[in-house]
């Protein structure tokens, strides 16, 4: 396949997985480790795109946009980097570490990262038009634009992604191939500290979300993860088995599922007593209902820098303020109200849009500042314990265990269950709130709670363990007299990833953001490649 077709495929590919990141979530294309990996099936090379979506993914750990920020475009940079890679012939990737061509690869690839991420914040402000031609649209009376403006919204995000990885890969990939081979006749120790330098590379995802849980509080739970995962691998070392480090992560996680569910089980029993429930008939039937989860598969389209997700909220509410309010002017009265600021998670959104409408029907119209004060109160709560359940702690975890084992041992069955795991757990968790929330009102945010800090605190804990234990298995560091193929190299390596893990730990705490940090790391590691101290950790254990 010539290098035009493969990017016009590629292209395709990343504008629809960037609508479904502010659509549906379904294929989370967006994700390196899931975009690696169908860019690699569209190719014809599957595995290539499994290895390279796993190490990217590694690497990304916790750069999630959140609230208004906007990271490197991760997702573009990985649709390059596999495409570049399938496209020119090149061995980039093997299990468990990146190959010299492959790191200066990577170096190409985070430069499609920033330029993506300005692009990214070019189509934030783009969609700021939209909400000012819904609000002319409702004046005119003319309600039913709001949806088609809202749908405009994909445009601008689609072609964020599609535009940087077309050119990319079509002008880009021909010369790629020849600058490393350039390297390699007149400069090799840059390609070797390009090599130390992706191989380090991993403990900043880790870090990032190490970053997100209460470390300070509760070091013993790392430590206790890290030691364990450690010593399993020395021990079962010669052990004839194809990889043992998933027995090592497998033993750690089983031990801190025993420990966070001891620690957290009825803890907050007494909290959780049955909400009362609603004294009114509900309005809305199933259909409605579903009709509104529909919409709300489509919340984040219209994302803009003025309000936000205001237009999704909007939309995605209509289908029950139409039912609601019968007289034309009321139901005007109450989308204006629906187009104020308006910025949340867009998973556990759900659960305020299902109260939303219960309380719309208790008002009817007759006090607006109760709508507006209910959302405002609760986006910005249920923001923090949506962004830190859902983004970091569950689907954190997820990523990390899938790219692991992919990237470690090309388990092609891990993305795949990962996926499925994160559609069951985010769809099912939205439709069934979205209703619950409904059906109870009010009460279903007070019962909830304890529910919510019960299982938060415990995802915390495991997963204190599960990034102690992570850290030897993904952060291989190889040295000139210990390699990492040794009992002696896999001790080594397991002590010298610690230094490497909280120099980046450090740097978040101090105020960097994940991408200084990423920085500050490509340089270590660079130098530590160049000098040769350090050498590609490569093969799964």
């Amino acid at each position: 396949m010539d290098l035009l077709t493969g990017a016009l495929l590629v292209a395709v590919w990343a504008f629809i997985a960037m609508i479904d990141a502010v659509g549906p979530k379904v294929f989370l294309g967006i994700l390196p480790l899931f975009g690696g990996l169908i860019t690699g099936v569209i190719l014809g090379d599957p595995t290539t795109g499994l290895l390279i979506g796993a190490y990217m993914q590694l690497v990304s750990l916790g750069l999630i946009p959140i609230g208004g920020s906007v990271p490197p475009d991760m997702a573009s940079a990985t649709f390059f980097f596999t495409a570049v890679a399938i496209l020119q012939g090149m061995e980039v990737i093997v299990p468990g570490g990146v190959t010299e061509a492959g790191a200066a690869l990577f170096g190409f690839a985070l430069a499609v990262a920033f330029i993506g991420q300005q692009l990214d914040i070019l189509a934030r402000t783009v969609n700021i038009s939209l909400i000012h031609a819904a609000e002319r649209k409702i004046e005119e009376g003319s309600l039913d634009a709001v949806g088609r403006l809202h749908f405009l919204g994909f445009i601008p995000w689609g072609l964020s992604r599609a535009i940087p990885t077309f050119f990319a890969v079509w002008l880009g990939g021909e010369y790629i191939e020849e600058f490393v081979a350039f390297m390699e006749k007149y400069a090799g120790w840059v390609l070797t500290g390009l090599a130390g330098m992706a191989t380090i590379l991993p403990a900043v995802g880790l870090a990032i979300l190490l970053s997100f849980l209460p470390f300070r509080r509760k070091p013993m739970y790392f430590i206790v993860g890290f030691a364990v995962s450690l010593l399993t691998l020395v021990m079962l070392y010669g052990v004839q088995i194809v990889s043992f480090d998933w027995i090592a992560l497998l033993i750690t996680s089983i031990i801190g599922g025993l420990v966070a569910w001891l620690k957290v089980r009825g803890k907050y029993e007494a909290k959780e007593e049955a909400g009362v429930q609603p004294t009114y008939k509900p309005l809305l039937d199933n259909k409605t209902l579903n009709n509104v989860f529909l919409h709300f598969l489509t919340f984040e389209a219209s994302w803009n820098y003025e309000r936000m997700q205001a237009l999704g909220y909007l939309y995605t509410i209509l289908p029950g303020l139409k039912k609601i309010y019968e007289d034309k002017d009321e139901l005007k009265e109450a989308m204006k109200l629906h187009l104020e600021f308006f910025n949340c998670n867009p998973i556990i959104t759900s659960i305020i849009i299902g109260a939303n409408l219960a309380l719309e029907e208790q008002i009817r119209g007759k006090d607006r500042d109760a709508i507006r004060n209910f959302k405002a109160a609760m986006m910005g709560p249920m923001a923090g314990i949506g962004d830190a359940l859902f983004y970091f702690l569950i689907m954190g975890m997820i990523l990390l265990y899938a790219s692991t084992l992919a990237y470690n041992n090309v388990v092609m069955l891990a993305p795949i269950a990962g996926l499925i795991l994160l559609d069951i757990i985010t769809l099912g968790f939205r439709y069934w709130s979205l209703k619950a929330s409904y059906k109870r009102g009010l009460t279903m945010l007070q019962t909830m709670g304890a529910r919510f800090q019960r299982l938060r605190e415990g995802a915390e804990l495991l997963g204190l363990v599960v990034i102690g234990a992570f850290i030897p298995v993904i952060v291989k560091i190889g040295t000139p007299l210990f390699p990492i193929t040794t009992a002696a190299g896999i001790l080594l390596s397991g002590i010298l990833a610690l230094p490497i893990f909280f120099l980046a730990y450090y740097l978040l705490r101090k105020g960097f953001s994940p991408i200084r940090t990423l920085l500050v790391l490509m340089a270590v590691g660079f130098i530590l490649g160049a000098l040769g101290l350090i050498s590609l950790g490569i093969g799964g254990m």
